[in-house]
């Protein structure tokens, strides 16, 4: 959801747009239930967000 939402909001985009110096997924942490909101997912859907775990799917989403 949160690749979607960065390519929706400006394409192409540059891929240190979407991705930390580390690779994390930048909005995935603070920015996640406002995303997930503006898509009409409740933002009590998720308990917890882990960033590792998103990372490589991502990253594979954002070159596809």
């Amino acid at each position: 959801m949160v690749v979607l939402d960065h390519l929706r909001r400006k394409i192409p985009v540059e891929e240190s747009e979407v991705f930390s110096k580390g690779g994390e997924l930048k909005s995935a942490r603070t920015g996640l239930a406002a995303i997930l909101e503006k898509y009409g997912v409740p933002s009590t859907y998720l308990k917890e967000v882990t960033t590792r775990q998103a990372g490589i799917v991502a990253r594979r989403l954002f070159e596809a």
